[in-house]
């Protein structure tokens, strides 16, 4: 019996595999001797830190403990001294160095006797769909726009990013692979800078991933015309109907985006004459105008000072 106990070998014939997230492992081992008697079970990393992942201790409900993890062969079987487990549905948590290992049965806790070598177990895994991220607030043209772009969870850590503008690319401004060193998944963030135009209202920015993991390439978007805001030009023209004795008073807002201008008439820069608001139209570069009457009669028309139109855009003060 002593004899067969210093020779006992586990043997764990892989020294490492790799697998993409989602996918089972299978993870060989094999004892050479029933003796000492005691149990066999799987930990991941060694040390006090270390994580049982599945136990052939008797009397244990395995499915509630291990829902994850079974035995590769038939435990019923006597003599049977492979302890081989597959694992189902890994992911980059699950990356790390596998140890089969024997007890011999004690009292009151049963005592390691030998581990196996261990297994590296290397998960890889895709990066997420790339999120595209801008400013909250509006700005006019001229102003320039950073943009965010983070894609996460892939492994191994080599990953290529690129943006776009309308389908020429752009320069980015800092990529980071984050974190700096080893892990078990990584996230990429990358910045951007677009200076707006009104052309801006048509376009559009990328961001592109590309990573072992994938067949093509993963894309987020923006439309930049969200972070755009044109003030309007305001101005004002009479236009007197003797015959009615009366004038129709137009105020001519210009080229503002996004729509929502809020046109109001003061008499004296005090109480508010509403008026009726032509519906805005589009001009060709995307841009909206529109035009405001106001009916007056000639006797208030006749002071020139009186009447003023007063435009609200976008929560900006009125012009």
């Amino acid at each position: 019996g002593a004899a067969g106990e210093q020779e006992l070998q586990v043997t764990q014939r892989e020294t490492s595999v790799s697998v993409t997230a989602g996918e089972a492992v299978t993870l060989p081992c094999v004892v050479s001797s029933p003796q000492p008697v005691g149990p066999v079970q799987w930990f991941k990393g060694n040390g006090p830190d270390r994580q049982l992942v599945y136990s052939f201790k008797g009397g244990l409900d395995r499915v509630r403990l291990f829902p994850r993890v079974t035995s590769v062969t038939d435990q019923t079987i006597r003599g049977n001294m492979d302890y081989s487990i597959r694992i189902m549905d890994m992911s980059t948590e699950d990356s790390g160095i596998y140890y089969c290992v024997k007890f011999r049965k004690g009292s009151p806790q049963d005592v390691e006797f030998k581990s196996g070598p261990g297994t590296l177990v290397t998960v890889n895994a895709k990066p997420s769909p790339p999120k595209v991220s801008g400013p909250s607030k509006r700005t006019s043209p001229g102003q320039v726009v950073n943009l965010t772009c983070t894609s996460t969870g892939f492994f191994p850590r080599n990953i290529r990013l690129k943006w776009l503008e309308n389908g020429m690319e752009i320069p980015a401004l800092q990529t980071l692979v984050l974190p700096p060193g080893d892990a078990s998944s990584y996230t990429v963030i990358s910045t951007a800078q677009v200076t707006l135009t009104i052309s801006s209202l048509h376009s559009q920015v990328t961001c592109q991933v590309a990573h072992s993991k994938l067949q093509g390439l993963l894309s987020g978007h923006v439309t930049m015309s969200q972070f755009l805001q044109v003030m309007p030009t305001v101005s004002a023209s009479a236009h007197p109907i003797p015959s009615l004795q009366a004038a129709i008073l137009i105020c001519h807002v210009q080229r503002f985006y996004p729509e929502g201008a809020h046109i109001t008439w003061l008499e004296r820069n005090h109480g508010f004459e509403t008026c009726e608001a032509l519906a805005p139209t589009t001009n060709p570069d995307g841009t909206f105008s529109q035009d405001s009457h106001l009916l007056v009669n000639t006797s208030e028309w006749e002071d020139k000072r009186l009447f003023t139109c007063q435009v609200r855009h976008n929560a900006q003060p009125p012009i």
